[in-house]
């Protein structure tokens, strides 16, 4: 298990966050929007990968992912059941 976001082998984050040329990605349209340089956006995802995720949130989003459900509060999956136009929680 690589000890750094970079060391993942197939991983968007070298291209997103340390601005390594990859022909199979295209740069975030969110990052042209909110930052004026490609190095202001660059230091804003590394800043996403700078903290560890808390032991009980990760336990919460490998449960959710193994049972096929959305992550979020009652309101969260209410509107995600009335965008999808279906129920995405199976325990509701």
């Amino acid at each position: 298990m690589p000890d750094r976001p970079e060391e993942y082998r197939r991983s968007s984050y070298r291209s997103n966050a340390l601005g390594t040329t990859c022909g199979l990605l295209t740069k975030h349209v969110v990052c042209a929007k909110l930052w004026s340089s490609r190095h202001e956006c660059q230091r804003a995802y590394r800043a996403l990968f700078s903290h560890a995720i808390a032991d009980d949130d990760l336990s919460a989003l490998r449960r959710a992912t193994e049972r096929g459900e959305p992550l979020g509060d009652v309101t969260f999956v209410a509107e995600a059941t009335k965008v999808q136009g279906r129920r995405v929680a199976k325990h509701t």
